[in-house]
């Protein structure tokens, strides 16, 4: 399927319409809880227009506490998700101890989960992934990219979702992406100096002008990636053998990608990658299922009431402090009578000459104890928004100890305190940490750079097989909110297994056990395979059958009379004819 400049630019346009309610309440949410990174810090409102130099104050007085929160949040779940001390992942096939794999196929899924680490570790993962983690707290929609890299191997983008506009396909994976550039034409025309490459003639006469104002004047370009509908493909013969390939170029990439400037409405270029290289993950879903939902988002009306409770307790307590002061006319004759209901004004009144009392302005007390209450209970809310007291604990722990906490002890803390972010945790592996390290593997196992792969590694690679073991804490914490439901009710119908012991045949313990192993991190190598454990249990039940007749034996010898021949067709004469 071709697509036109005009095209993309008109679907980009509408997509941007539809979000514009939400991206009022990502800006919104993003002011509180990360205004240094995603807008402007302050928002000040007019002074008197009767008194000049009145002091400004900023709307968003809370965002130091929402700030804290969502920063607590991200290193939380970063330090405990991607621990660099040990290796946090491990590339595998199918469920735990479910396939008979061969040996050298393991051996080469563990030497790639070692490379993958070793490659991470050496390019600018952590960096970009720390800003992924930045925007969960906040925007809900994380988006990062990756591309092989000739320098360094692999190269990591994050991208704040206020440029990024996407959509799903059926099976509700975020497989079409729209990202808005903002680049200088100077930019501009540095990155896209490729054979084929066609930027407008404005853009390369404004790049190539000697003048700042031209050179530096910033050009929109819209990067556009989607799934290719109609892949070509190609019928080749190779060693007697027919085959059938994608056919090289654009057309024979699983997704196309065009660049399209949005202002000459033209497009530079046009290509294609075999792998999506955008990653699109939501922490949270909402209603429609495209973008995600943030702490922040949830937070959003309880910031802005407590910013407003504080705005008034600060002006409260600053005309405590600085009250008004009155003066009488009389004593001022020049003076006109004007009223300021700011702290620290002067007040003129006419008392006439002592006939009339003056004013009555309300002072209110300096200690607002009942304020007070209210905004540290509101703050105690916030913070359970953004889960701040699991992940302190969790900080505080790991200092006193000198070590990290384990699964356990996390899915502990996380029962105390608050279970909901395991499934947030969960949805955060299986949307952006999974697909990650899956094109990871093929963008080097495509390269060679595991090595000569084993024989039938193909069969479990297209199958869509590979599969990905965490090892952190609080993933394997994750994990185990599987097991807590089954577990749970085993021990509700506990009390009916001593009347009913058959009951429990409707639970599956073999695959209870194996996802038990896998949420404690147990390594695939310590666990028999099916055909491991059926030849275990049928050496196990020969053996108790030939116990069991070997104890008959016994008990039908002591009932015998050893002088006398046993009757025919008893057991005692079975057993002596052997059997039979």
């Amino acid at each position: 399927m071709e697509y036109s400049a005009l095209d993309i630019i008109n679907n980009f346009n509408n997509l941007k319409g539809r979000r514009a309610v939400l991206n009022k309440q990502l800006e919104d949410a993003a002011m509180y809880a990360a205004p240094a990174k995603y807008g402007t810090m302050f928002d000040c409102k007019e002074g008197s227009s009767k008194q000049e130099g009145a002091k400004e104050r900023p709307v968003y007085i809370v965002s130091d506490f929402a700030q804290e929160a969502a920063n607590t949040f991200t290193r939380g779940l970063f330090s405990n998700l991607f621990p660099p001390s040990v290796r946090w992942f491990s590339y595998a096939v199918g469920q735990t101890g479910d396939q008979n794999v061969p040996e050298m196929v393991k051996e080469f899924f563990s030497r790639a989960s070692q490379r993958v680490y070793e490659v991470l570790y050496a390019t600018n993962w952590t960096t970009e992934m720390s800003e992924v983690c930045e925007d969960a707290p906040v925007t809900g929609t994380m988006t990062l990219s990756v591309e092989f890299d000739p320098a360094r191997l692999l190269l990591f983008k994050s991208h704040y979702i206020s440029r990024i506009y996407c959509t799903k396909s059926a099976d509700a994976e975020i497989d079409t992406v729209y990202e808005e550039l903002n680049l200088t034409a100077t930019q501009a025309l540095n990155i896209f100096s490729l054979p084929g490459d066609k930027l407008s003639k404005k853009l390369t006469e404004d790049a190539n002008s000697k003048e700042t104002a031209r050179s530096e004047k910033i050009y929109r370009i819209i990067h556009f990636v989607a799934p290719n509908r109609d892949r070509k493909f190609r019928t080749v013969e190779r060693d007697g053998a027919v085959f059938s390939e994608p056919v090289p170029g654009p057309a024979g990439r699983r997704f196309l990608s065009y660049y399209v400037e949005i202002e000459e409405k033209s497009l530079i270029r046009q290509g294609g990658y075999d792998h999506n290289p955008y990653t699109v993950a939501r922490i949270d879903n909402t209603i429609d299922g495209v973008y995600g939902y943030s702490p922040a988002l949830r937070a959003l009306r309880t910031m802005k009431l407590l910013n407003k409770v504080y705005a008034r307790y600060i002006d409260a307590l600053d005309g405590a402090i600085r009250p008004s002061v009155m003066v009488d006319l009389a004593a001022y004759s020049d003076l006109v009578p004007e009223f300021f209901f700011e702290p620290g004004c002067v007040n003129v009144y006419d008392s006439k000459g002592g006939k009339f009392s003056p004013p009555q302005f309300y002072v209110p007390p300096s200690n607002l104890p009942g304020g007070m209450d209210f905004i540290d209970r509101t703050r105690q809310l916030l913070d359970r928004f953004f889960f701040r007291d699991l992940f302190t604990i969790i900080q505080q722990m790991n200092e006193q100890s000198g070590r990290q906490r384990t699964a356990r002890e996390i899915s502990e803390l996380v029962n105390e305190k608050n279970s909901q972010i395991l499934p947030l945790v969960a949805r955060f592996l299986d949307e952006m940490v999974s697909p990650v390290l899956k094109k990871v593997f093929f963008l080097l196992y495509e390269r060679g750079f595991f090595g000569e792969p084993p024989a039938g590694l193909e069969e479990y690679l297209v199958n869509g097989k590979l599969n990905l073991q965490y090892f952190s804490p609080l993933a394997l914490a994750a994990k185990q909110t599987r097991i807590q439901g089954t577990l749970a009710a085993i021990e509700d119908i506990a009390p009916f297994v001593q009347a009913r012991p058959d009951i429990l045949d409707v639970i599956n313990f073999d695959a209870l056990v194996r996802d038990s192993l896998d949420v404690r991190g147990a390594n695939p190598d310590h666990i028999n395979s099916k055909q491991a454990i059926a030849k275990i249990r049928e050496a196990r039940q020969q053996a108790e059958q030939q116990a069991a007749m070997q104890e008959q034996a016994m008990k039908l010898a002591g009932s015998q009379n050893l002088n006398e021949r046993p009757a025919d067709g008893s057991a005692a004469a079975a057993l002596i004819n052997g059997g039979f």
